[in-house]
C-alpha cells in the first residue's frame, strides 16, 4: 500500500489497495510496502508521483481479539512528484507514520503522525474538510471512514503545504 497515505490516492482507492494486503493469519510479520505510481487531477494541472527516490517502508498487520484489523506503516519515503502540465518537480520526504484501523463493520480511522502526504478523493471533499485536494502534512491527521472507506470526517494539528499549489 503506498502509506503516505495517504499518499495522494483517493482515500478509498488507497483503502482498497490497503486492505488487499491484509494477511489471512492474525498477525503479520513486518512486510516491505512496494511502489505504485498514481496521478492526482490538481487546477493546475495533471500532478503524478513520478518515482520514490528512496523507500524503505514497511507494514505490519495485526487483527485484534473484537475482529478489528490495524496495519501500521513506517520507514522512509522521499516522492518526487511532478506537474505534468508545467513540467516543475518537487521532492517530499514523506516518511511519518500511518496507522489505519478497520473495524468489524467495515468503518474504520487513518491516523497519521507527519511528514505525510494526503489526498482527498474530489476537490468537493477537500473544500468541505477545508484542506488542499493534495497536501503535505506535518503534524498528526485523523480520517473517519464509513463503511465503504469513504471519509466522512478530517481534523489536523500542525501545518500543511498544498502540494498543488507548490507544483503550479
Amino acid at each position: 500500500m503506498m502509506r503516505r497515505l495517504l499518499v495522494a490516492l483517493p482515500l478509498a482507492a488507497l483503502l482498497v489497495g490497503m486492505t488487499t494486503a491484509i494477511a489471512s493469519a492474525s498477525n503479520s510479520p513486518r512486510l516491505p510496502v512496494p511502489f505504485q505510481p498514481f496521478p492526482v487531477s490538481c487546477p493546475s494541472g495533471f500532478i503524478a508521483l513520478d518515482s520514490v527516490i528512496r523507500e524503505n517502508e514497511y507494514e505490519t498487520v495485526k487483527v485484534l481479539a473484537n475482529g478489528d484489523t490495524v496495519q501500521f506503516f513506517s520507514g522512509v519515503v522521499v516522492e518526487k512528484m511532478t506537474n505534468e502540465t508545467t513540467g516543475k518537480s518537487v521532492n517530499f520526504n514523506a516518511s511519518g507514520t500511518v496507522k489505519l484501523t478497520i473495524y468489524t463493520d467495515g468503518s474504520g480511522n487513518v491516523v497519521s503522525n507527519g511528514p505525510n502526504m494526503i489526498g482527498f478523493i474530489t476537490p468537493g471533499l477537500a473544500s468541505e474538510f477545508g484542506v488542499p485536494i493534495l497536501g503535505m502534512y506535518y503534524g498528526t491527521s485523523l480520517v473517519t471512514l464509513d463503511s465503504t472507506g469513504f471519509p466522512t470526517a478530517f481534523s489536523f494539528s500542525g501545518r500543511v503545504t498544498d502540494v498543488c499549489a507548490a507544483l503550479s
